[in-house]
């Protein structure tokens, strides 16, 4: 199943807003595939765009194809989900796999995603600090942007201020994660506008455990276990 779908159907059942998702079924036909994310959609109003996306059993950062913006139409889907499943026994998966001693992936698990405008902005929330493993949350933040620039982009051009309450809102659910998860957590989010009198909306792309470096990994679960996350 891969972690990225793991963590989403997590977030799902924990309640947490996350864009309209679904994924292949590995064993059946790719035609089967295709028509199972059109009616799946076609269920929703206001659709028009997804993200097909990678959900690798190992971490590959970098590695795996993201396409996005992708028209719910059958010959761009095709040619996505291609691109994905090419991605995954690309020269540069298989070099990476042999790297660090991998498995070849036996069934490739694909997303299929809603895509949210950012009209407020996108980021990444870091629920402890990365460069110093201490436990105060940081963040990352575009205003007007959309969920490009955080998954092609990176956190490089995520620069301006998040608004108050999204923030508060960012720090709760990260608090929550953290506990759920039992380490800190990596937080895509994209924040649209809430039309007419309505309060904007976070919604959370995925969530995934923090990369340390390997020196301050027992700072971190020193915090964890001062901070009650973990007992030993």
């Amino acid at each position: 199943m891969g972690n990225k779908l793991k963590n989403l159907i997590t977030l799902y059942d924990l309640g947490v807003r996350v864009p309209k998702f679904t994924y292949n079924h590995p064993l059946k036909e790719k035609w089967e595939n295709i028509n199972m994310v059109m009616d799946f959609f076609a269920n929703f109003d206001g659709i028009t765009h997804i993200s097909v996306r990678s959900s690798g059993t190992h971490s590959m950062p970098g590695i795996l194809k993201t396409v996005l913006n992708v028209p719910l139409h059958y010959l761009s889907i095709e040619k996505a989900y291609d691109e994905v499943l090419a991605s995954y026994n690309s020269p540069l998966a298989k070099l990476y796999r042999s790297r660090f001693n991998l498995p070849e992936e036996e069934n490739p698990v694909v997303i299929f995603q809603q895509m949210i405008s950012g009209d407020v902005g996108v980021g990444v929330f870091h629920t402890y600090e990365v460069k110093t493993g201490d436990n105060k949350s940081e963040y990352s933040f575009t205003a007007k942007a959309n969920s490009n620039d955080v998954v092609v982009n990176g956190t490089s051009k995520l620069h301006d201020t998040l608004p108050t309450s999204e923030y508060l809102t960012l720090q709760t659910l990260g608090d929550k994660l953290t506990k759920y998860f039992k380490y800190p957590q990596e937080i895509e989010f994209v924040i649209e506008w809430g039309k007419g009198f309505g309060f904007n909306k976070v919604w959370i792309l995925q969530t995934r455990n923090m990369v340390f470096q390997h020196d301050l990994l027992p700072k971190v679960a020193y915090n964890l276990w001062e901070g009650n996350i973990i007992t030993n």
